[in-house]
């Protein structure tokens, strides 16, 4: 907990693996649950940089999410202390890779 992308990343080329796509992770998170997979404790790192999906609007506050367009990177999950109605496979969080204040942590993938 309270590691960097930049630190998930360096641990996954140190032990020749890699970190998911975010489409890998939310693959995983909701088809695989009833086999053991289990999320919700911290944010997780994946390999993808924070863009907007296909047919993105913003919402009320449109600066809140395109600031992060491009310089970020997605994190999934939900952590402990994460609102319950934000703890939920298909949400979308973003934090500049540098960012180790946060409850996050990472899986890794085999190459």
């Amino acid at each position: 907990m309270h590691l960097s992308w930049w630190e998930a990343e360096a641990w996954c080329r140190w032990a020749g693996r890699r970190l998911p796509f975010e489409s890998e992770w939310e693959v995983a998170a909701v088809n695989a649950s009833g086999r053991g997979f289990s999320w919700g404790d911290v944010w997780e790192w994946t390999a993808s940089s924070f863009f907007p999906y296909e047919g993105f609007v913003s919402g009320p506050d449109a600066a809140y999410s395109q600031s992060g367009f491009g310089r970020t990177k997605v994190l999934r999950g939900g952590s402990r202390a994460s609102p319950a109605r934000l703890k939920s496979p298909r949400f979308r969080n973003f934090a500049p890779p540098e960012a180790d204040a946060l409850f996050c942590g990472f899986r890794s993938c085999a190459l």
